[in-house]
């Protein structure tokens, strides 16, 4: 089987073929040994995109993989991090969050991510990706309905709220959807291969036993024009809030996941 590439691997395995071997997906850009040797401080990398995907070159050298991730993610909570500490300094409180007052959700609006100074850069960088390998799928993470809801109350906060103003949760991750559906199509439009919205942080109400009807919700949203889009497992270990809720790869249709204690169950919108 001469001349096969990372993107013939990927569809095979789609498709529930098998070509030459299983794919491998690796992320080592950010890892201590990548960093020492692409001679940039993990500040750099974190905060300048150039760098950031230098390092990207460097780890697909080292530890090929089948899927590129697209790089410099400007949402990443190490990259946050690291904008806020070059901004106020070394161990600078992180200031108040947007929505300790919940009337503020009433007016509350989002910027379109194509014109949003921080996150262009990082719709820029999918061609930059593509371009540069081009044998391989594009692979874009969204950030997660339920984590992003968080970071806007406060996790502590967030997770109270299911219990004592349910409305208002439901409210807000309304508000969330359409920021991630909106950085996935925009995502898309650039040529991203795959879409991947994860929410780590969404099991975090069961595990505080909160066992409302808002427990481990979260939302979804399969870009329309992305030919490969998934909803990945929102909490990260086993055995968290959607351990079971299952991987659905849904093409050209917007979908909708939405994970409960007792299960999960996908809606077509």
């Amino acid at each position: 089987m001469a001349n096969i590439t990372a993107k013939d691997r990927i569809e095979a395995t789609f498709r529930g073929e098998y070509l030459d071997r299983v794919p491998l997906v690796i992320n080592c850009t950010r890892s201590d040994y990548i960093i020492e040797k692409s001679g940039y401080s993990r500040m750099e990398i974190l905060t300048e995109p150039d760098k950031d995907l230098e390092a990207l070159q460097l780890s697909q050298e080292e530890f090929p993989s089948d899927i590129i991730r697209v790089p410099a993610d400007p949402l990443l909570s190490d990259a946050i991090a690291a904008r806020l500490e070059l901004k106020k300094g070394p161990n600078a409180p992180s200031g108040g969050r947007m929505l300790e007052d919940k009337a503020n959700l009433e007016g509350m609006k989002f910027r379109d991510p194509r014109e949003n100074k921080t996150y262009r850069p990082y719709l820029d960088m999918v061609s930059r990706v593509k371009d540069m390998f081009p044998d391989h799928p594009a692979m874009a993470m969204a950030p997660g309905v339920w984590s992003n809801a968080a970071e806007l109350r406060g996790p502590e906060t967030f997770i109270l709220d299911t219990v004592d103003d349910p409305d208002f949760v439901h409210n807000l991750l309304r508000f969330m959807t359409d920021v991630a559906k909106a950085r996935g199509e925009a995502l898309s439009e650039m040529g991203t291969d795959m879409v991947i919205f994860g929410d780590p942080s969404a099991g975090c109400s069961r595990h505080a036993s909160i066992q409302q009807p808002t427990t481990g919700h979260a939302t979804f949203f399969a870009a329309r024009h992305a030919p490969r889009v998934g909803a990945r497992r929102p909490c990260g270990g086993v055995g968290g809030g959607w351990g079971h809720c299952p991987v659905r790869w849904t093409g050209r249709h917007a979908a909708t996941a939405i994970g409960r204690p007792s299960g999960c169950q996908v809606r077509y919108r």
